[in-house]
């Protein structure tokens, strides 16, 4: 019964430790999923902010220039 209840206890312990070491990755990952969506949030606002500046500035440029295209239909192509 000894080779038994030392096999009995290795498997046990490792599963422990296995649990363990997903548990604890667990708890790990979700201060760092926090700060992840956080930081996309912010880096998003930031640049769609520098992004709409430079759209304004090429519109005023556009503008100013007498080269805003017109929107026109296309004809439609007979079949």
């Amino acid at each position: 019964m000894s080779i038994a209840k030392t096999l009995g206890n290795a498997t046990g312990s490792s599963a422990a430790y296995v649990k363990h070491g997903v548990v604890a990755t667990g708890i790990g990952s979700k201060g760092f999923v926090a700060e992840y969506i956080a930081e996309t949030k912010a880096a998003y606002i930031r640049k769609d902010a520098e992004l709409l500046e430079r759209r304004e500035e090429m519109r005023a440029i556009a503008a100013a220039s007498g080269a805003v295209p017109v929107m026109k239909r296309q004809r439609k192509l007979a079949a």
